[in-house]
């Protein structure tokens, strides 16, 4: 189901007026300054008369439309046009138009091409029809003279375009009436018939004077009601709240949610950048997808169709950034994008817009202006759409700057010249602060004569890093206000119904900020490219950082992107965020690990994966080479399917998820003991649990149910039936994870353990000692043939410092002796001493023992030929293990000068040590000093002495 109305750009029924107008504009009568308001409508800040004619600014691109009369069926409208400069390296055009609304209209344009076309000069007279550009293919064309017309900056032309019943022309002349370009379409076909006269540039600033325009046979078009589909997106919720026509969130009981138009309980589950073209590539010249797609769907209709049945099969509900048109009101709520500060960043900034979003300068007089337009251009339209999720602000502004630094906008605002507002502003602020600058160089422990010398300068720092800090980051949040504030009031002017759903910070906020984010927005989003332990089945760390960030803001959070691409997909997987995983099964386990931990946090009430299909192979583009398996299908259009199925799985969870008050159950102190198991159970939570805990060793199992309060502990044992022998303990709590827990890393204890009987190794009169190793398989997957190590030292009640190397062994329950190794550098038993066993495979659950014995007396033993080429040089060493070379040649502090895999050297080596004396602080290593090693059939071990030492800090 489609939108069933445009939005033209007249919205109000105007009276027919008289049957023919006629405009001569030669912008005399306004103000330098003018947008040339009210005769004229322009949809960005970008246009202003100086000197009597109308200055039109590339950056935004954009059109100028005569606000007066009416629209018409014979119209023509010329100008005299002059280029003066372009500003990017795409397509380059200024025009004069006959304009229905936005996506249909007639233009006769000066047009450069990018760089990879070598900026060649041209003149088209092209039709946007229904969005689709080059839509007058389908149209008799007339035979064009001078397409190839070599126009020339700083050079004034006239341009002429005439629509009637029957057709479109154009024509450019030189101003003495010298034709130098002509082209023209009869209407044979579908087209745009009726237009009004609009003036438009894109990426080439351009002079527009003398504007004429006739027009007769008006069409009278009357007021336009938009109207959308009834709402219709599925939700499982059993809340409910007051249905107000749009979505809103609202706290209860302490869970923070969503609602729906319809007053139900809703929570976001989105998937960004689901598209029917899918991304382009630069290196192919086209979008692998979109062509695949094509090819299998004929039309982004039937695309939409199956795309939006998919993600709702798979448990989705929510079109999130970047989501195609095409598939909105199927079933699924969208978002919209407004840009208001990457768009302005293009214009005026702080941070420079260099290969990504800079960061715009609030302090401009135009920003308010510009949020103005943009909220008018794009929210008056969709103010009563009840499909519409809410407004994204922006997508990861530089908030850190080019330093990625938590000030890193004010150091940006004072590279700027002088004149720019954005470092006057800072300036004001440092004044306001210090009125004196002998009071600022005191303060910051710098140097400064004065603030107009400061004026001059490009950067300012000082010895007191703390009020440095201080006053730059609270300069951020100054910056953080102009930002939200203007945004919100743009927004909120042209539609009160939609919730504001943050700016999308890329990771973190600076300085604080986003309690002022809170301040503004109904919902805070965030990106973040989290980490997860597979293991431990949790993201360490990020519920208690997200919690963070939510007493901050005070608003319910949610985060707008997420994802972890795997290595067997077949994609480079180089560029682009995320923790890569080797294989889909451990891609999905992530994803569930993820995706459970942001339905259980009580302030969230959005998630959007990253994202429906994975990008190209060769990359997206030289300045953004993304090359990664982010998809919930590949480029054929082929879905993941394990990943799909988790998310059918798991994604219709999040109601009874998000509903449940929080557990914390927690097993320690796992013993056993006179051949009983014993472990404590405690719940840290603030819900009562009830839960089976799951006791297994050698096939035997044993289940319990446990009551816990909150708070609440409780210490349960087991004695099984055990043969002498190495064994592994396990311990579950929840083992079907029913209960609703931010981790259930600790929801799990394993011991191995030993049970004396075991017969001794036959090695009679030898053996005077053995010491019993049980090695175990805690983890879900087998384990490979690995190398075990075994610190001695960790091996109690044996004085190993008075024990001969050559007195020990290491024996299999057969009495075999395996390959082992014994790596004690400088000769002796000493608290570095460790032995390393060659493992064969392990299968889950699996044990396997060894026993380390002590020998009457010492035994010769062949150690085999060592698996590492080591040699030792005067200074230095070389180690090389036929893939990895490792090489010490200089004589600096550094432990490894060079680290090479093959013939790429990867780095250099040398360790840092940490302290924190009020801030950061790294102390390196100044000078090598000798190295030991212990070389062997299983590995080689190096000691390794530096010393010496310089610190630096990190702030």
């Amino acid at each position: 189901m489609r939108q069933l109305a445009l939005l033209a750009v007249l919205l109000a029924c105007r009276p027919l007026w008289a049957q023919e107008f006629r405009l001569t504009e030669d912008f005399s009568e306004y103000a330098a300054g003018s947008d040339g308001s009210p005769r004229w409508e322009t949809d960005t800040i970008l246009w202003e008369v100086r000197d009597g004619a109308l200055l039109a600014d590339g950056r935004a691109g954009g059109f100028a439309v005569l606000s007066e009369g009416q629209v018409y069926r014979r119209i023509s409208v010329e100008a005299t046009l002059t280029p003066l400069r372009r500003h990017r390296e795409d397509w380059a055009i200024a025009s004069v138009c006959v304009l229905a609304d936005a996506r249909n209209f007639w233009h006769l344009a000066l047009v450069e091409s990018p760089q990879g076309m070598k900026f060649k000069h041209f003149i088209e007279l092209v039709e946007m029809r229904d969005g689709a550009w080059l839509a007058q293919q389908n149209l008799k064309s007339i035979e064009p003279t001078g397409r190839e017309f070599d126009w020339q900056y700083n050079h004034p032309y006239r341009l002429r375009i005439e629509v009637t019943p029957q057709g479109v022309r154009g024509r450019l002349t030189e101003l003495d009436g010298t034709v130098r370009a002509t082209a023209g379409y009869d209407f044979t076909a579908e087209a745009v018939t009726y237009g009004r006269a609009a003036l438009r540039v894109g990426s080439l600033d351009c002079l527009f004077d003398d504007v004429k325009v006739q027009a007769s046979d008006p069409v009278e078009i009357p007021e336009e009601k938009v109207e959308f589909p009834p709402y219709d997106v599925a939700t499982t919720s059993p809340l409910r709240d007051k249905a107000t026509g749009f979505f809103h969130v609202k706290q209860v009981d302490g869970i923070w949610w969503c609602f729906d138009p319809l007053g139900r309980g809703f929570y976001a589950v989105g998937t960004d950048h689901c598209r029917y073209g899918g991304h382009w590539c630069e290196k192919l010249g086209y979008a692998p997808y979109g062509r695949n797609t094509k090819q299998k769907y004929g039309t982004a209709e039937k695309w939409a169709e199956s795309a939006t049945g998919r993600l709702k099969d798979w448990g989705f509900n929510l079109l999130g950034a970047g989501g195609d048109r095409a598939a909105r009101y199927r079933g699924l709520a969208h978002t919209e994008f407004i840009s208001f500060g990457s768009g302005f960043a293009g214009i005026d900034d702080i941070c420079p817009k260099v290969h990504w979003t800079g960061f715009p300068n609030v302090f401009s007089p135009k920003w308010p202006l510009y949020c103005d337009k943009r909220a008018r251009k794009i929210c008056s339209q969709v103010k009563g759409d009840p499909w519409l999720f809410g407004y994204f602000l922006d997508n990861e502004l530089e908030w850190y700057g080019k330093s990625h630094r938590e000030w890193g906008l004010f150091d940006e605002a004072l590279k700027k010249p002088a004149d720019h507002t954005g470092k006057q502003a800072a300036l004001a602020f440092l004044r306001e602060r210090y009125p004196r600058p002998q009071d600022l160089a005191k303060a910051w422990g710098t140097k400064l004569r004065s603030y107009e010398e400061l004026a001059r300068q490009e950067a300012l720092d000082g010895e007191n890093a703390e009020q440095v800090r201080q006053d730059k980051t609270d300069f951020t949040r100054l910056v953080a206000e102009k930002y939200f504030s203007a945004c919100a009031a743009a927004i909120r002017k042209y539609d009160p119904n939609h919730m504001i759903i943050g700016c999308r910070f890329a990771g973190n906020a600076p300085a604080g900020i986003w309690d002022i984010a809170g301040k503004y927005c109904d919902i805070v989003t965030f990106n973040y490219y989290g980490r997860v332990d597979l293991d431990k089945g949790e993201a360490p760390g990020l519920p208690e950082r997200f919690t963070e960030y939510y007493k901050q803001a005070q608003r319910p959070l949610m985060i707008t992107e997420w994802s972890f691409p795997a290595l067997d997909s077949g994609l480079p997987c180089r560029h682009g965020a995320g923790q890569r995983f080797d294989t889909q099964q451990q891609r999905t386990q992530a994803f569930e690990i993820f995706q459970q931990m942001l339905f259980a946090l009580p302030f969230m009430v959005g998630s959007d994966f990253f994202m429906w299909v994975d990008e190209p192979a060769l990359g997206i583009s030289s300045t953004f080479p993304e090359d990664t398996n982010y998809g919930l299908v590949n480029e054929q259009d082929e879905p993941y399917k394990l990943l799909t199925a988790a998310a059918r799985r798991l994604n219709p969870q999040v109601y009874e998820r998000h509903a449940r008050t929080l557990t914390a159950i927690a097993l320690s102190d796992l013993t056993w003991e006179d051949g009983q198991a014993a472990v404590k159970a405690q719940n840290t939570g603030s819900a009562a649990a009830e839960f089976e805990l799951r006791f297994a060793l050698s096939g035997q199992r044993h289940a319990q149910t446990l009551k816990l309060r909150p708070g609440a502990e409780q210490t349960v044992r087991w004695k099984p039936r055990a043969e002498p022998g190495g064994h592994l303990l396990t311990v579950v709590a929840d083992p079907e994870g029913k209960l609703n827990e931010l981790t259930r890393s600790d929801n799990r204890a394993a011991l191995p353990v030993y049970v004396k009987g075991a017969p001794w190794p036959e090695l009679p009169g030898q053996v005077l000692r053995r010491i019993p190793v049980v090695i175990s398989n805690k983890g879900p997957a087998p384990l490979p043939a690995q190398s075990i190590v075994v610190r001695l030292p960790e091996l109690r009640g044996i004085e190993w410092q008075r024990v001969e190397p050559e007195r020990l062994t290491v024996l299999d329950p057969s009495g075999r002796s395996g390959r082992w190794q014994l790596d004690a550098p400088s000769g002796k038993l000493t608290s570095n001493a460790e032995l390393s066993l060659a493992l064969g495979p392990l299968a889950p659950g699996e044990s396997r023992t060894y026993y380390i014995c002590l020998l009457q007396r010492p035994a010769r033993r062949t150690q085999g030929q060592s698996a590492v080429r080591f040699e030792a040089r005067e200074g230095g060493f070389v180690a090389d293990n036929g893939r990895l070379r490792l090489e010490k040649t200089e004589a600096t502090g550094d432990i490894v000068d060079a680290v090479k895999l093959g013939d790429l050297v990867l780095g250099r080596y040398n360790p840092l040590i940490w302290q924190d004396p009020g801030q950061n602080a790294w102390t390196q290593t100044e000078k090598f000093e000798d190295v030991q090693a212990s070389n062997g059939p299983d590995r080689l071990v190096l000691d390794l002495t530096a010393v010496g030492g310089t610190a630096w800090c990190w702030t």
